[in-house]
């Protein structure tokens, strides 16, 4: 989402119409101070919703208009429209300000509110716009602000104000709710007080009404009981009639479901098997499809590891070979240095030459021929002279070379030593590598195996789970329709559909006992198995209810606030022979239902056999006593006995779904233990294939490594060579030497003897001898000369020989690095296509092996479906004779009412079923009705009326206790948001923070060259209350304050703050107000580069005087003045302003 285009008519210092199209990446507006450049970030803080006159530099919302200048009109309307493109869909807010219609949004052409503004910046994820507005000097006010106002900036940048307005106000709720709740308590007290006073007046009429009530009860069934039976007889056949009608439907119409069920069934299983066989075929392909890239990757990564080592090689040579062309080049430079000064010296002395050799030509013709024979003989000297200064020169230049020579030729002999010694250990250590590939390799093997053989050992759980909840299945459903009373089943599957909002239990279902117990409990519940406990009486209503509405038949409950648990006899001991115990402390049972369960089981005794009751408990017993065998010796004295072919109630049928059930857990367990041996053992295998490449790419960057030391051995070996080479030829360019000096020392001493001899004869001449100096002193020039030029020669060719290495070694490395391109592109292209295959076979597999499920499953279906079907029809029969047999009943009762009728109605007419008791003992009722008439005259005095008192006040009380109760558990459902709201903020917050850190400092680190800096968490009064504190370390610096960093400084760390916050909260856009200006100029390139780098995944509006922001923007803007007061926006030629 960014800002496409920013229209402003009559805003500020912008008279008439300006549309300023924007880019998706960085637009830079420029122009001096005072140009109006603020003014486009105030028009896009406003038209966003802002009203702070602060923000908006303004002091009443008249100086939002347009003023006038001295050649335009003031605006009497200012307008600003912002267009925003997301993808493509394009979103328009637009306001408006008048004096007289005050200030009005727009959103799409449809008029907003301000607070609807909100909901939809937070839709264009505009929220944290205080981020991604940053005016003039707020960067330097990010830094300055304290700990708990830029917690709450961050705190509107993820939205999490929200949740604090929202705390706040619940809050408040919380106190109000405390408030009532003492109030309410207050109230309740004073009316259970009024309660308490007329308690004796309330006990005394509830006597009376209770005796009143009984007398006419039993003066009316006195008259009515008899016709009230046979009423209530024949109401129960007819309604027995009728459900047995329905139930004969109800089956007619199960028995074609069941037919239609069967065939549709068997369509799709057939249907589903050839889906399976598809999957199947797909899944093979997949599988080689990824073996094969997994070796493309394999190969490439090998590949690429090779390539990086040969590139780590060359680069090590690189950098030798240029520090061997760096030490080339400073010798040459020395060289031409030395030449220049001995070619000015050469100069010098040959001009001095020809001086003293003119004012000897001038001279000649004066001297005789003694004297130029001595001029030859002292012109000889000085040339011996010279060359034996220069021979016993040379002698020591070479001996200090060859000793030069010795010494390196004893440092490469220490070399060679010390890289044969790391030959041999590299050798040892590539034979170590490659035993250790080769153990890597088996293991890799062996885990392979390993998880093949997990892999089917799961697999094979996982068909013992299937099978096991087919049969569970099968189970079930058979308990349910062949076992479960039709009302039952009715009811139990109301509850589970969610129709029927009922807890309920079946007896059956709500104990277990070992199987030793079935037959004899069995025995002794017989039908009561199938009755179902309720929590009250109540809710017993509500199933009766339903059972009405759908004629579903009736069933029996047990509602536990009327039913009274029975205990045992204290008096039989449980150590006489035989006896195995008391019922219900043999089994174990829900707790909630454990009353339901001693009910009926609380006072039955077990024994082992017949004998045993026979014998020892047949005087005084009170209690139902029962063999494990399943003979019932009731309380009464009754005894009934026997044996079924097969066990088919309901409790034998949940021990064998409970031991199923519990069989599925331990497979379920053993296939959680499965998957994870299997990814422990995958985990070994992709770590020992990890191994195995990891230790092939070291093997060969090893061998790669060995190979290069040997040659280096073999450079270093020849060095030495050519190193003793030379030393032999210095010696006996050292033995020429020494004897060409020994005989210029004789021809000295020679021309030292004739020149005596001449000087004997004649006076020297003073210009002859200067002339012999100058010249001896010319010919030594001469001969360094010489030897400068030749050394600077040997050094340029030197010099070129290494820049010709350096730049072979550069080709061969940018030659290796796009052969590490190529391949790291087919090994990522390798990776993502493992991965695609990796995913489609693992979606195959789930759907092959739930195809795989539902097939197996598909045949046990079909099974019941096919039994079901028999089922129905057989139970229909049964139905058409019950029916039958109940009409005729019925018939009968009809004839016995028809002739109680005749007798009795003219004396006793008959008021109605609903007002008869249906009792038959007269003569007890009149005895009844005359002893409550006694009983009703002993109570005296009584007011009726405080019974209406004492209900009205429970009702009030109960009635002011439930909501009390209400506004508990509102206090505890508000604590509770509160806490989770505390939950989720520390959460959300605290992530966004660590995020923010870690991009800070990395900004940090980028804009200052280094350092460190991070955000920390200041305690305080509660999560709510803490601060965020900046602690920065400029590099080469300790960590300190932001108070003591420098301006530019500060002004870098709060650029890191802003951009890694408005990276972490994806901020969509943002506008910076000249936020570079406090920069120098290093750092104001690192800034725009970071600019230009976020302009990539976020819009940047920029307000800056500098060049290198303006140069990095993708769309340049100009504000000027044409005239004081009047703003003018000037777009610029990017290409040409460069």
């Amino acid at each position: 989402m960014f800002i496409e285009r920013l229209r402003l008519k009559g805003f500020k210092s912008f008279g008439g119409s300006h549309d300023l199209p924007f880019s998706p990446g960085m637009t830079a507006v420029v122009g001096p101070n005072g140009s109006g450049k603020s003014n486009i970030l105030d028009a896009l803080a406003w038209v966003l919703g802002e009203g702070s006159p602060i923000r908006l530099r303004i002091s009443r919302q008249q100086e939002l208009l347009f003023q006038g200048t001295a050649t335009s009109g003031a605006a009497k309307e200012c307008d600003v429209t912002l267009t925003l493109r997301d993808t493509d869909r394009l979103s328009t807010i637009r306001r408006t300000f008048s004096p007289d219609a005050g200030s009005v949004l727009y959103h799409d052409g449809q008029r907003i509110r301000l607070q609807d503004l909100e909901e939809i910046k937070r839709t264009l994820r505009l929220g944290g716009e205080t981020f991604a507005f940053i005016g003039q000097g707020e960067v330097a006010e990010t830094i300055r602000q304290r700990p708990l106002q830029r917690r709450m900036r961050l705190e509107v940048l993820f939205g999490i104000d929200q949740y604090r307005k929202k705390r706040n106000e619940t809050d408040a709720r919380l106190s109000d709710v405390r408030e009532e709740m003492g109030r309410l308590a207050t109230l309740i007290s004073e009316l259970s007080h009024r309660r308490t006073e007329i308690a004796p007046s309330v006990e005394t009429a509830q006597k009376a009404k209770t005796l009143l009530g009984l007398l006419d009860e039993h003066r009316r069934r006195a008259y009515h009981g008899r016709r009230a039976s046979l009423e209530a007889r024949i109401t129960i056949l007819d309604a027995t009639c009728s459900e047995i009608e329905r139930e004969r439907n109800g089956l007619l119409l199960w028995r074609s479901i069941w037919e239609r069920s069967e065939q549709a069934f068997l369509d799709s299983f057939m249907q589903g098997k050839l889906e399976e066989q598809a999957l199947l075929a797909e899944l093979e392909s997949v599988t080689r499809n990824l073996e094969a890239a997994r070796r493309n990757c394999v190969s490439g990564a090998a590949a690429v590891r090779s390539g990086l080592s040969r590139k780590s090689v060359i680069i090590r040579t690189l950098q030798e070979s240029r520090t061997e062309l760096a030490s080339r080049e400073e010798e040459l430079q020395r060289g031409r240095a030395d030449l220049a000064v001995l070619k000015r010296e050469a100069e010098a002395s040959s001009l001095a030459c020809e001086e003293i050799r003119a004012r000897v030509r001038r001279c000649e013709a004066e001297r005789t021929q003694a004297v130029r024979k001595r001029e030859s003989l002292e012109t000889s000297l000085n040339e011996a002279r010279v060359r034996g200064d220069f021979l016993e020169r040379r002698s020591e230049s070479i001996c200090e070379e060859k000793a030069a020579l010795e010494q390196d030729s004893q440092d490469f002999l220490k070399e060679e030593h010390s890289l044969s010694r790391e030959i041999e250990e590299k050798r040892a250590l590539v034979a170590e590598i490659a035993e250790r590939y080769d153990i890597a390799v088996e293991r890799r093997g062996a885990s392979g195996t390993e998880s093949q053989a997990e892999g089917a050992a799961l697999h094979a759980a996982l068909r013992s789970v299937s099978q096991v909840e087919n049969v569970l299945e099968r189970m079930k459903d058979r308990t349910e329709q062949t076992l479960l009373p039709e009302p039952v089943r009715f009811l139990l599957s109301a509850v589970r559909l969610g129709k029927l909002d009922a807890d309920m239990r079946m007896i059956a279902d709500a104990f277990s006992c070992p199987q030793s117990l079935t037959n004899a409990l069995e025995a002794f519940l017989g039908g009561r198995q199938y009755w179902l406990a309720v929590p009250s009486l109540n809710e017993a209503k509500r199933c009766i209810d339903l059972l009405k509405s759908k004629q579903a038949g009736r069933t029996t409950f047990l509602p536990l606030d009327q039913i009274t648990p029975r205990t045992p006899q204290a008096d039989i001991s449980m150590s006489r022979s035989g006896i195995v115990g008391w019922a219900a402390d043999l089994v174990d049972c829900d707790p909630k239902w454990e009353r339901a369960i001693r009910h009926l089981l609380g006072d039955v005794l077990l024994v082992d056999r017949f004998e045993t009751v026979a014998g020892t408990l047949t005087s005084h017993r009170k209690f139902p006593v029962v063999t494990l065998d399943g003979e019932v010796f009731a309380a009464t004295g009754s005894v009934s006995g026997g044996k079924r072919r097969a066990s088919e109630g309901a409790i034998a049928a949940n021990r064998l779904i409970r031991e199923q059930e519990e069989r599925l857990r331990s497979l379920h367990e053993e296939i959680e233990r499965r998957r994870a041996s299997l990814a422990r053992a995958e985990e070994r295998e992709h770590a020992a294939a990890r191994d195995v490449d990891a230790l092939k790419a070291r093997l060969q960057e090893e061998r790669l490594l060995e190979d290069d030391m040997g040659k280096r051995l073999d450079r270093l070996r020849a060095a030495i060579e050519k190193t003793r080479e030379r030393i032999a030829v210095l010696s006996r360019g050292a033995e020429e030497v020494r004897s060409e000096h020994d005989e210029t020392n004789r021809k000295v001493a020679e021309f030292e003897r004739e020149l005596a001899e001449i000087r004997g004869e004649a006076d020297p001449s003073s210009d002859l001898a200067t002339l012999a100096n100058a010249e001896a002193k010319d010919a030594l020039h001469r001969e360094r000369l010489r030897a400068g030029e030749s050394l600077v020669v040997r050094l340029g060719e030197e010099r070129s020989r290494a820049s010709g290495r350096v730049e072979s070694l550069v080709r061969d490395m940018e030659s290796i690095e796009r052969e590490i391109d190529t391949l790291w592109d087919r090994v990522k292209n390798a990776g993502r296509e493992c991965r695609r295959l990796w995913n489609s076979s693992g979606v195959l597999r789930g759907e092959l092996m739930r195809k795989t499920r539902w097939r197996e499953r598909g045949d046990a279906r079909l099974t019941r479906l096919r039994d079901r079907r028999a089922s129905a029809e057989k139970r229909f029969s049964g139905a058409e004779l019950r029916l039958q047999e109940n009409r005729r009943q019925m018939e009968s009762v009809q004839r016995e009412r028809d002739q109680l009728v005749e007798a009795w109605e003219e004396q006793y007419p008959y008021p109605g079923a609903a007002e008869i008791a249906g009792d038959n003992d007269i003569a007890g009722i009149w005895n009844m009705v005359r002893r409550y008439e006694r009983d009703l005259k002993a109570i005296g005095d009584y007011d009726l009326g405080v019974l209406s008192e004492d209900a009205s006040l429970s009702e009030r009380i109960g009635f002011l206790k439930g909501n009390h109760e209400d506004l508990r558990a509102g206090e505890n459902e508000l604590c509770r948001l509160i806490e989770e709201t505390d939950r989720y903020v520390g959460a959300l917050f605290g992530n966004a923070l660590s995020d923010i850190a870690v991009r800070f400092d990395d900004l940090f680190r980028r804009l200052l060259g280094g350092g460190e800096a991070r955000l920390e968490l200041i305690e305080g009064e509660s999560f709510w209350e803490s601060g965020v504190d900046i602690v920065a370390r400029p590099p080469g610096k300790r960590m300190q304050s932001l108070a003591q960093l420098s301006g530019g400084e500060q002004s870098l760390t709060g650029i890191s703050l802003l951009f890694a916050c408005m990276e972490v909260a994806a901020v969509p856009l943002a506008v910076l107000d000249e936020v570079d200006a406090a920069l120098d100029e290093y750092n104001l390139l690192r800034f725009a580069e970071l600019a230009r780098e976020y302009a990539a995944r976020l819009q940047l509006i920029v307000m800056t005087h500098r060049r290198a922001t303006m140069e990095r923007s993708d769309v340049l803007y100009g504000v000027t003045m044409s005239e004081p007061g009047l703003s003018q926006v000037v777009g610029i030629d990017l290409e040409e302003w460069r």
